[in-house]
């Protein structure tokens, strides 16, 4: 075997070890098909343009390998990127770096019979933040369990607190290691950003108007451009895109006589290419009449806003969508085939909750297996904030709540429930207080096994006003096994 490293100090100049050629005879096949071709690997590893805690390494080899990239911090953890599939050729990118930090990389490979190598290391010097992230403070409290992978986020400006990047990603320890940062995006009025991560490995994030996905090293994927579109916007398995958008109809006010505005919310399906494809309106299928408990409307407003959906959620497997609508206090689940409303899901609505008390004003609603989760924000009447789990059978006229978690304090707006694949749950808490007081400074997330233990936790602090819609979790990197940590 013969590997190269092809730029940087290698800070070990030893090729691979050549393998036991000693059972490489060929078997008695009556021809000598000679001696098997020498293996060999070289690689580079590169800065990644306008992200600096960021790499791309690049592997050759003259057969199909399997690539990870094994990284080594300056504390001497070692863990690796995901493996690839097989290729001669492949750039793999490493995430998940902290600022100012020098890395040690080497290329892990597996070969077609299992065999596993590895080339030499290189070392890699991550950059410094960009100055918009100046004056962010992320800290876990004293004593906090260490927590593994990356938590996303996007945070949302207050207006007049100036700019701020599209997505940020904190690591266990509070540790800023990724960011988003197209100096197009420069709002500093959307109060609605949100990051979901994609199967494909992909995020998305809403725009003003809009919908982009784009891999995290930064190259946009798809961009549909929708007036009105706002807080939220999934992307389907057939690559269609469903989102919110505004609605707003003038409407006769039964008990003044008086036109008014009334503004609800619509989800739109449209192709990649921009095309409407399929639309549900709250007009056609909600009583506009209705106001939900605890909602009250500005005394300056010149649009009621009556529905105010919040989060949107796609079943494949039941081609159901959930829309959360705050102001109705309700989780509406819709037939995507049909149009029909399946379940109001909140108070005065489909179901009858037992021995719990329901939810208002929500947000982050989403599906989950049997059921769905809800960022219960509650009403400012002393209570406290919480983060609901319900368990919903076809069939039945009951919803069950199976799993909640008391924040601690009264959390206004935004927030989300996330159940992980492992039983356990990240809670993300936006903000306390949008006017700035001590409490705001209680905005962050929280991660709580399956009966409610925290298991870690982050606050959040800036210098300037910002909120946190919601969150999502990506293992970027990940501890080697021990065959992989055996390897020389």
């Amino acid at each position: 075997y013969a590997c190269v490293a092809t730029s940087g100090d290698t800070g070990d100049d030893s090729a691979l070890t050549p393998g036991d050629t000693s059972d490489d005879t060929p078997g008695d096949s009556g021809a000598d098909t000679g001696p098997p071709a020498e293996l060999t690997v070289s690689w580079s590893v590169a800065a990644v343009d306008g992200l600096t805690l960021a790499a791309h390494a690049t592997v050759t080899a003259n057969a199909p390998l399997e690539v990870a990239v094994q990284v080594v911090d300056p504390t001497g953890f070692p863990l690796r990127t995901a493996w690839t599939a097989a290729a001669n050729e492949q750039v793999v990118s490493v995430l998940g770096l902290r600022a100012h930090t020098e890395y040690r990389l080497r290329p892990l490979y597996r070969e077609a019979d299992g065999t596993l190598g590895a080339g030499d290391w290189l070392p890699f010097t991550t950059g410094a933040v960009p100055s918009t992230i100046s004056g962010k403070e992320f800290t876990a409290p004293e004593g906090a369990v260490g927590d593994e992978g990356v938590t996303l986020f996007a945070p949302s400006p207050v207006a007049g607190s100036g700019t701020t990047p599209y997505v940020l990603g904190v690591d266990g320890q509070g540790q800023l290691v990724y960011y988003y940062d197209d100096p197009a995006l420069s709002d500093t009025l959307i109060a609605n950003r949100n990051v979901r991560v994609l199967t494909t490995g992909e995020l998305a994030v809403v725009l003003e108007g809009g919908f982009r996905t784009f891999w995290p090293t930064g190259a946009t994927t798809l961009e549909i451009s929708r007036p009105y579109l706002h807080h939220d916007a999934v992307v389907m398995p057939s690559g269609n895109v469903l989102g919110l958008v505004y609605e707003d109809r003038e409407l006769v006010d039964d008990l003044t006589g008086e036109t008014v505005t009334v503004r609800g919310d619509d989800v739109i399906e449209v192709t990649p290419d921009n095309e409407l494809v399929w639309k549900w309106s709250s007009f056609d299928h909600l009583d506009p009449t209705r106001v939900g408990e605890g909602f009250v409307a500005g005394e300056n407003d010149t649009v009621f806003d009556w529905t105010h959906a919040n989060a949107l959620d796609y079943d494949p497997d039941t081609d159901r969508v959930l829309v959360s609508m705050r102001n109705q206090n309700w989780v509406v689940v819709v037939d995507h085939a049909t149009g029909e409303v399946l379940d109001l899901l909140g108070a005065e609505g489909t179901r009858e909750l037992g021995g719990a008390e329901w939810f208002h004003l929500q947000h982050g609603a989403e599906f989950v297996d049997g059921g769905i989760t809800v960022f219960d924000n509650g009403l400012d009447d002393g209570s406290d904030s919480r983060a609901l789990r319900y368990a919903v059978a076809d069939g039945s006229g009951t919803i069950d709540e199976i799993w909640s978690y008391d924040v601690g304090f009264y959390a206004r707006t935004m927030g989300e429930v996330d159940a992980l694949s492992d039983g356990s749950y990240l809670v993300t808490v936006g903000t306390a207080d949008v006017s700035g007081t001590d409490a705001s400074e209680q905005r962050g997330f929280v991660r709580l096994d399956a009966v409610g233990k925290v298991a870690w936790e982050l606050n959040i602090a800036q210098e300037g006003r910002f909120e946190i819609f919601r969150a999502e979790r990506v293992h970027w990197l990940v501890e080697l096994s021990a065959e992989e940590a055996a390897i020389p």
